[in-house]
């Protein structure tokens, strides 16, 4: 219950600044008994209830989503008829839809879709909440003449047997074409009437005048105008699934234990309406989706906060680089990380009201017409930001898989730059990482799902994750350079995180440890030593493919004595060829394996550390070589000066 609370905060919150029904707004906080809907036909008339010949037109798709008045059955209508208050379907609007396609009556009630909606429209006109716009709409619409208006307009076209033919001028079938309407007002303005104001404020004052019984509200603890049905169109429109329903008293659901559903749980349609107009408009604003499955960050003031979906370039915003993580030699990665996402937090921090709770929501589709809550938390701001933190800086690695926007060329092609940033991965990076990105679109959304407790809660990381990312980037051979790349630095952030969680400290750290004695640490580094080697000598003779070292890779792990021997073996020749650089990475290598002498130069199986010696090197290896092509940069320079 509490998450319609802190929604129906929101509201407020937003409504107390004016954002409620605010059309220039996009995305929009809906008014009350309010929803958005796509609309394909857009008809005119005047203020006396006249088409006006030539107004009539098909909407381009990028201008259908219109703002729509809806009763509370109207707003839930599948198969039975149920009129909305003004804009509708062509069935219910049109009154020679019979004529030209002629339907079934209600045997009871002798009423068509037509019929019902005339009704309800003259029941708002008669009332203290009226409108001159719908009252000249009521005017046209009693004539029954629309489908013959718009075959004059030449949008439809009737067939040999004098029926409406299924295709129209614009999309879709013409029985279910959607209409909003436009009013010449006397000073020759066309007046749209899905963006007026005042017409939705006397709609809201129409609906609230209607007698309705009071019910004790659940989430509010106060007796309001009861809701019987909650709206739909939660994460677009046009979605059929909802978040609270109770219709299915034929299934034997609360039977035996409760008479009704009421019994079982009442809300007030004030409260529902205003918890899921807001739970729409912060989805359509800030939610992070993944298909139907969405993950949503707030403040209870309707704040946006930093995302538990982001990676750690996308919190601080910017391109973090390695020079800013290097100013001097005993600069610390875990501190200047630290610094960095603060300093990234604090510009969320300082808009927020202490007194702002943070809440984390996920949705996702039970069934076509059900949606569930599979996660919820609120916790204090405060508290947020803290876990946040915690998270982007133990689950952290170098990593250089982003690529950003930087300009075009000269055809007006965009030219992306390489980002390097140390922090930690987005889930769905991390889920991809381990399940490669084709993967089962459910395997992917259980995952996320799993993920989240380890960012909010400090959860320990899925064991089954840590392994299966581990085991993708040992496929180096198997995978292109990028996905190889951006496996690697993902499964040291989680196999780092997973290690220092379990032992309650900082066991692993982000740069080489050189006095680390750890078989397997020792034994990723060596293989970097023999990889290094064999690419130098690639690059020497101007070739480009992959090496001995990563195509063995993923029987390493498995067998490291026995693939050593057969590297060594395949890596003699380029050994012999090279100079001086290859001995400097041969005492290196040589160093490494005498101590992996003393501590188990054996067969048996390497743990997943073997993967941060391995990547620490790499990185080593990097550094020096810009150092190295820095150098003579700037030795090219002061040439360049003499």
């Amino acid at each position: 219950m509490s998450w319609i609370q802190k929604l129906c905060e929101v509201y407020n919150a937003c409504e107390a600044q004016g954002l409620a029904g605010k059309r220039d707004k996009n995305p929009m906080l809906l008014p009350l008994y309010h929803t958005t809907l796509r609309a394909q036909l857009e008809v005119t008339i005047d203020q006396d209830g006249n088409w006006l010949p030539g107004n009539a037109a098909a909407i381009a798709k990028d201008d259908q989503e219109t703002l729509v008045m809806v009763t509370e059955k109207s707003g839930n209508r599948t198969s039975s008829p149920e009129p909305m208050p003004l804009f509708d379907k062509l069935i219910y609007l049109a009154g020679d839809y019979q004529q030209y396609c002629p339907q079934e009556k209600n045997k009871e009630k002798d009423e068509t879709p037509y019929t019902l909606y005339v009704k309800s429209l003259r029941q708002w006109c008669a009332s203290p909440c009226t409108h001159p716009d719908i009252q000249a709409w009521l005017r046209y619409i009693q004539k029954g003449c629309l489908i013959a208006d718009l075959i004059s307009e030449g949008l439809f076209e009737l067939d040999e047997d004098g029926r409406l033919r299924e295709k129209w001028k614009g999309s879709g079938k013409a029985a279910d074409v959607f209409v909003r309407i436009r009013v010449q007002q006397p000073d020759g303005n066309e007046e749209k009437l899905w963006m007026k104001p005042d017409l939705s404020e006397q709609f809201i004052a129409y609906q609230n005048s209607l007698p309705v019984k009071d019910d004790l509200c659940y989430a509010m603890g106060r007796a309001m105008p009861a809701s019987g049905m909650s709206p739909k169109y939660i994460r677009y429109p046009g979605d059929g699934a909802k978040l609270i329903s109770a219709n299915d008293s034929g299934g034997f659901t609360f039977r035996g234990r409760f008479q009704t559903a009421e019994e079982a749980y009442c809300i007030g349609r004030e409260t529902t309406e205003k918890a899921h107009a807001a739970l729409k408009y912060l989805i359509s604003r800030q939610a992070y989706r993944n298909g139907d499955q969405v993950i949503l960050t707030f403040g209870t003031g309707g704040t946006r906060l930093p995302g538990v979906e982001e990676d750690t370039a996308a919190l601080a915003d910017c391109a973090l680089t390695l020079e800013a993580f290097r100013p001097e030699p005993e600069f610390s990665l875990k501190e200047g990380l630290a610094r960095e996402v603060r300093k990234a937090l604090a510009g969320y921090q300082n808009l927020l009201d202490p007194r702002t709770e943070a809440i984390v929501i996920g949705l996702d589709s039970a069934t076509t017409g059900r949606l569930s809550i599979f996660y919820y938390r609120e916790l204090t701001a405060e508290d947020f930001f803290a876990r946040i933190l915690k998270w982007h800086t133990t689950c952290a690695w170098e990593h250089r898989y982003l690529f950003l926007p930087n300009g075009t060329d000269e055809t007006g092609k965009t030219r992306y730059r390489r980002v390097v940033f140390y922090g930690a991965p987005a889930p769905m990076d991390i889920v991809e990482a381990a399940y490669g990105s084709k993967a089962n679109d459910k395997l992917k959304k259980s995952a996320v799902e799993r993920l989240l407790p380890c960012i909010i809660d400090g959860a320990r990381l899925p064991r089954d994750i840590v392994s299966a990312v581990a085991r993708r980037a040992a496929q180096r051979g198997h995978l292109s350079e990028g996905e190889s790349d951006k496996a690697l630095s993902i499964a040291c952030a989680l196999i780092r995180k997973a290690i220092n969680d379990f032992n309650h400290e900082e066991v692993w750290d982000m740069a080489l440890q050189p006095e680390v004695k750890n078989r397997s640490y020792l034994f990723g580094r060596a293989w970097a030593y023999a990889e290094a080697i064999e690419q130098y000598a690639l690059r020497q003779a101007g070739e480009n493919r992959s090496t001995n070292a990563e195509r063995l890779m993923t029987a390493f792990p498995r067998h490291p004595k026995r693939s050593w021997g057969i590297l060594m073996e395949r890596l003699r020749p380029y050994q012999l060829k090279l100079g001086a650089r290859a001995g400097v990475l041969n005492n290196g290598m040589d160093a490494v394996i005498a101590q992996l002498e003393t501590t188990g130069f054996t067969d048996d199986m390497l743990d997943e550390t073997y993967l941060l010696g391995y990547a620490c090197q790499r990185q080593a290896f990097a550094a020096e070589r810009a150092q190295r092509l820095a150098g003579k940069t700037e030795l090219k320079n002061e040439n360049e000066e003499e």
